[in-house]
């Protein structure tokens, strides 16, 4: 276990997404990122979030399905009631409208990819874009896209959290992949 220097409380580590759970009570008790600080809930447009421009955008998941492992996905969706507790709307599946983000294409396969994540890194402060690795990060870089402000509605917050954890379980899996003897 180790004891975040954030909030204090202390953190269960994992390396396997699967076995990381939302941490429903830190998050509702305003622990967990400053989502209250953002905007109200709004409908999703087709205007990607980083740009501010509908051209070449597609259909995104925060969490519940990645090209990757749909299923694996959806069912960690299911098991951590994340439609029951966060969703606006009808839907009791990941296809909740809080859930899903146009964005540019292209920054959407890199998120996919854990080239790029979705964070914020202290309370009021807006969400903003990394780079987190990789030669098309890189790219994402020199062109001024790290560190980019992420506009993203409340009722997404829970969701963009979610998939900040998988990116960064799935990056420290793979550095331990590479580096176990």
């Amino acid at each position: 276990m180790l004891t975040s220097g954030f909030t204090g409380t202390e953190l269960r580590i994992v390396v396997r997404w699967e076995d990381w759970k939302f941490p429903h009570d830190d998050w509702e008790k305003g622990k967990i990122w400053s989502w209250r600080d953002n905007e109200p809930f709004k409908s999703n447009t087709r205007i990607c979030p980083v740009t501010g421009r509908s051209t070449s955008t597609s259909a995104m998941h925060w969490t519940g399905y990645w090209d990757e492992n749909p299923e694996m996905a959806a069912k960690w969706f299911k098991e951590n009631d994340m439609a029951v507790r966060y969703a606006h709307g009808d839907f009791d599946e990941v296809e909740t409208v809080d859930n899903i983000v146009y964005m540019r294409c292209d920054l959407h396969r890199s998120i996919d990819c854990g080239e790029l994540l979705v964070a914020q890194k202290g309370s009021g402060i807006p969400f903003t874009l990394h780079a987190t690795a990789g030669k098309e990060a890189v790219g994402y870089v020199e062109d001024g896209y790290h560190g980019a402000i992420v506009e993203i509605p409340a009722g997404s917050a829970p969701f963009v959290f979610a998939r900040f954890a998988f990116t960064t379980i799935e990056i420290l899996s793979r550095y331990k992949e590479t580096h176990s003897n």
